[in-house]
Formats: C-alpha cells, structure tokens, sequence
C-alpha cells in the first residue's frame, strides 16, 4: 500500500512549462530539483520523514545529503529500485515462437524432440534498475514564518541532446513528484540564489484605468496564440474592473503567469492566465502565498484562501465573497 500523502503523485507526461524551460535552457546539461518551503510543523507531523528529513525538539533539522527512496514510496520509487517490463501495446502485436524438449512417445529413454509454439505478442522490453537517489540540501531557515527552505534533486544530469532525455526527463521528474509534492528543473550549476528565485513571485502592479494597455501586459510573455485565452482574460478582467480593484497585478513565477487584481491591502484576487481552472481570494498573506506552488498551496494553506473553481456560478460566488471579506474584514 502506497503512503497516503496530500499531493499529485505522478505526471502522465512532461508538463508543458517544463518543455518550455528546457528549450530556453541555456546550456544542454540541466538536472531535475525543486525547492521547497516546509513549515516546522509539517516537519514534526513527518512530511518529509519517509526521506530522512526530522526535526528534532531543540529544532535542529536533520537530513541525509542523499537517500534511495523506498521502493514503496511510489510507482517510479519501485522502478528506481526494481526495473520494470514495458509492453508497447501501441504497437502491432509480432509473432514469437518458442520450444520445449518433449519426450518421444512420452519415454525420455526413447530419445525426445522439440514441439514448437508460435503466437502473437506485445514486444516487451526490459530496464534495469536506475537506482537514482534523491539529494538534499539545506537552503536557510525562515524565523518569522516558522519554516525552513530545502532543495530535492534527483541525482545525476541530464543531456537535452540525448535520444533518450524526454523518457529520462519524465523519470526524474516523476520520482520527485511522488517523494517531495513537487518537480522542475534547472540548468547543470545552477546557483543557490536562482533556486531561491523559484519561490518568489515578481508582482508587477498596474493601474485599473489602463485597461487596453493593461491587457497587452498581462498577455506579453504568454506563449500560446489560442484566441481563447484573450478572450478569458477579457472576461476576467471586466469582471474584477467591477469590483473597483485600487490596481491589477502581473506575475511571473518561473514559466507560470499569474494576474489578478488587488481590492485592498489584505484582499487580493487572482489566477492562472493559461492554466488556470479556478480563482483564489487571498488575504494579509497574498504576496508570501503566491511563492507556494499550487500543490503546496492545496495541500497545507486551505484556511487562508478562497478558492472558488470556474464552475457554473463562480462569478457570483466571486461577488459574494468579495462582499463579506470587505464587511468583515479578516
């Protein structure tokens, strides 16, 4: 039985920000690492036990520079430590033919002969264990919220040039994703300060009369040319304009756009501009909350957000909410 742990444990593919960074990848060589945030008493609770990583009573973090994850920690865990079969029943079945010794007339001492089986089958391949293990790292202690920042990497680089990459790629990145809630990647020495920039988000502030201008800034950057992103941020932005926001907001975090529009100090609205499925409502912590990425967000903030799903009525619910934040404020 897999452990039961509040995150997505695997991705069916490369995620499309994740290509996007890799093609703009400066140099071919890149590794598989995230940095987290992880909160004192997520440590105690054991979030990241399985791993090695405790927190000790006096609040010394303790952790191995490097550890094979269990092979029940997960379906990539396992092939990391056993190897697995693959069947490519994409493909045309081929015929396979095998033999056996059988003895003439039933009586092996009249001597014996081969009887012959032919069938159709799946062509299967075999991989050896990869044995890759996870390596940790320390990245500074965060006193006034309580929580530490550590860096997960899936040891070993990866070559973009390869003919295998996107397999190994995919490999890695699952084996993160199933141990630590979250994945990306980074070029080969990759400095500390950069992967401390993963958890920032860069807000850019734009003034709410501007509204054509505004709507070209918010969409610059944005890869896709999909008419219907413009016209979702169209209909988003008349909605927030309705609400009379003292500014909009742009961020970038990574490969990930974010925009939304501020109501007040401690009253923040904001999504997704091309991946996006729901708004969130955020409170005094806006800025700290939009660093955490949304696994992290889902899986340990719920009570300090509003995430209202693009659903049926979600406008209203929007509206609603809106209006009892601003008669009771938090």
């Amino acid at each position: 039985m897999l452990p039961d742990r509040p995150w997505k444990k695997n991705l069916n593919r490369v995620p499309p920000n994740i290509l996007e960074k890799v093609k703009n990848l400066r140099r071919d060589d890149c590794v598989v690492a995230c940095v987290v945030r992880v909160r004192s008493d997520e440590l105690r609770q054991g979030k990241y036990a399985h791993l090695g990583v405790t927190l000790s009573d006096e609040l010394t973090l303790e952790f191995p520079s490097s550890t094979l994850p269990s092979s029940s920690d997960g379906r990539y865990s396992k092939k990391n430590i056993l190897g697995y079969e693959k069947v490519y029943d994409e493909e045309p079945k081929v015929s396979k033919s095998w033999s056996i010794d059988s003895p003439n007339f039933g009586d092996w001492s009249k001597g014996s002969h081969d009887i012959v089986f032919e069938r159709d089958v799946y062509r299967r391949e075999d991989f050896p264990p990869r044995l890759l293990p996870i390596l940790i790292s320390d990245m500074g202690t965060d006193v006034r919220r309580a929580s530490h920042l550590l860096r997960f990497s899936v040891d070993g680089v990866l070559d973009r040039r390869s003919p295998s990459f996107e397999d190994d790629l995919l490999f890695s990145l699952n084996l993160l994703q199933e141990n630590v809630g979250n994945h990306d990647v980074f070029e080969s020495g990759t400095t500390t300060d950069e992967y401390l920039k993963t958890l920032m988000v860069s807000w850019e502030i734009l003034p709410p009369g501007e509204r054509d201008q505004n709507i070209e800034r918010i969409l610059s950057g944005v890869k896709t040319r999909d008419p219907s992103v413009r016209a979702r941020l169209l209909d988003r932005y008349a909605l927030l304009t309705r609400l009379m926001p003292v500014a909009f907001v742009k961020g970038v975090s990574g490969f990930h756009r974010y925009f939304g529009a501020q109501l007040a100090d401690d009253l923040v609205l904001f999504e997704n501009i091309e991946y996006g499925n729901a708004m969130y409502i955020m409170f005094e912590e806006w800025q700290a909350l939009s660093r955490l990425s949304r696994t992290e967000l889902l899986s340990s903030r719920t009570h300090e957000f509003v995430r209202i799903p693009h659903t049926k009525h979600w406008k209203d619910r929007v509206r609603a909410e809106v209006r009892r934040r601003r008669i009771t404020p938090r």
